[in-house]
């Protein structure tokens, strides 16, 4: 969550976030922390681990804004944190927080059609399951060897997903559709 910076303060921001020791969820939520306090002059607040529990999300969004007046930004690391944070904010009745959210499941498109998120970080779920399985395959039948794999990591593209932009086509294979036809 992040809070705009006043004369006398830096006020806070916390991203929401999975439990410590998933490194995915954790590198999400450090990338968020450092390009916050690089690129702005907010304050970041500590972690809100939540797992996917999105009551916890709630409880933890709803605590912020009722102890940080200013809050101003929360970053949530992956749909039930998304989830909770969207409901949480909305109870609260803190309709001036910007939430930008991980991931791009049917409900949080939704959401983010009705304004309980400003955008979503929508990944290449396609391209994720298409060169995975297409590196299994080729360890599978042979063609490589598991450990001579140099690259461990292979960046997909992604897309920060707004309500203006969600329903243009380019954004549609960003966003999570349970039909892989359709891609």
């Amino acid at each position: 969550m992040v809070h705009w910076p006043s004369i006398a303060r830096r006020p806070p921001r916390v991203p929401v976030t999975d439990s410590p020791g998933n490194a995915l969820q954790s590198d999400r939520a450090k990338g968020f922390k450092d390009a916050v306090e690089k690129n702005s002059r907010l304050k970041v607040l500590k972690y809100q681990y939540v797992g996917g529990d999105a009551a916890k999300a709630a409880q933890a969004v709803t605590a912020a804004t009722s102890a940080n007046s200013d809050l101003k930004l929360v970053f949530s690391t992956n749909i039930g944190a998304g989830t909770g944070v969207a409901g949480g904010l909305t109870s609260a009745g803190a309709h001036d927080v910007v939430h930008i959210g991980y991931d791009t499941s049917k409900a949080q498109v939704e959401a983010l059609r009705s304004g309980a998120y400003d955008a979503l970080i929508g990944q290449s779920p396609y391209q994720m399951g298409y060169q995975s399985m297409e590196l299994m395959g080729q360890i599978l039948n042979g063609e490589k060897k598991a450990d001579s794999v140099g690259e461990k990591t292979v960046h997909t593209p992604w897309k920060l997903i707004t309500a203006d932009n969600v329903k243009d086509a380019d954004s549609a294979k960003f966003l999570y559709n349970a039909d892989c036809s359709a891609n």
